[in-house]
């Protein structure tokens, strides 16, 4: 059970960080909906994909998960903010 468990909560979270950190950069965009989904996924790609290799460049493995933190805590303020 605790392995469902795990696995639903890494699903969650990969989506959380392949879709939010995108969909902040676009959301002001005059795109349709679908239009808005799959675009903030490709940017959030892209992003984790630049900073992946500058951490990679630059030698420094705690990059990435400083980054990934900075991202989810801006995604999650940025929603409750455009929410109210």
């Amino acid at each position: 059970m605790s392995i469902l468990f795990e696995i639903l909560i890494l699903i969650f979270f990969v989506f959380f960080s392949s879709y939010f950190p995108g969909r902040i950069t676009i959301e002001r965009l005059n795109l349709s909906e679908q239009e808005k989904f799959v675009l903030s996924f490709g940017i959030s790609c892209f992003l984790f994909y630049i900073f992946g290799f500058l951490s990679y460049v630059l030698n420094i493995s705690i990059f990435n998960g400083f980054f990934l933190l900075i991202l989810l805590l801006f995604s999650i303020f940025f929603l409750y903010k455009t929410s109210l």
